[in-house]
């Protein structure tokens, strides 16, 4: 497995800061950040708000770190900002997605996920960014044909979808790691780091 990664870049608490993001790139925990724009600014937030996060703070400590962040578009209007701040930052270690899969002009060599909340079919893209929240289709032959295709399958940790115990979220991660994804997003990124390393995986 190549990377757990923390839904909303949380690290011991439910909100994401700038300490937090610190936190993960400390402990070599991917991140996975909701970005939306307000005026002429980038900001981090799930839901639209008061802008209290900035996307370019978060890079000033993403430019010395090499873990996985996936950006999570929630406003198309913040892909081109947020790509001039990546760029100026010198940060390449990043992808992006949409839930809907807009089709994102590149003028700039980046990687884009793909959303699959089904199983995907006929998909271009190298990321596939993966989740059970339509209906349950992460099964061995369907990963397998997507293995083979060169794909890096990332799954949304069931915690993230529906209410679970951590206890049931680790039975969880042990499926994705037998069914071979090559990353986790979750909740609980230091026990699913802990938990993979016990199980003699690199992270």
């Amino acid at each position: 497995m190549n990377s757990i990664i923390s839904h909303r870049g949380t690290f011991d608490s439910e909100n994401t800061s700038l300490e937090s993001i610190k936190n993960c790139i400390e402990n070599d925990i991917g991140i996975e950040i909701d970005l939306r724009i307000n005026k002429d600014s980038v900001y981090v937030s799930h839901d639209p708000c008061e802008p209290s996060l900035f996307f370019d703070e978060i890079c000033s400590y993403l430019r010395n770190s090499d873990v996985q962040v996936a950006l999570h578009i929630k406003e198309l209007d913040a892909i081109e900002p947020s790509l001039k701040i990546l760029k100026e930052k010198n940060i390449s270690n990043f992808f992006l997605f949409t839930i809907e899969n807009h089709k994102i002009q590149q003028k700039e060599n980046f990687q884009i996920a793909y959303y699959a909340n089904n199983i995907p079919y006929d998909v271009t893209d190298k990321i596939v960014w993966c989740d059970e929240s339509i209906k349950k289709w992460f099964e061995t032959e369907t990963i397998s044909e997507l293995k083979n295709k060169n794909n890096q399958l990332i799954a949304i940790s069931q915690e993230i979808l529906t209410n679970c115990s951590l206890d049931n979220a680790k039975s969880y991660w042990k499926f994705l790691f037998k069914l071979g994804f090559d990353g986790i997003c979750t909740n609980f990124a230091k026990d699913c780091k802990s938990l993979m390393m016990g199980m003699g995986e690199k992270i």
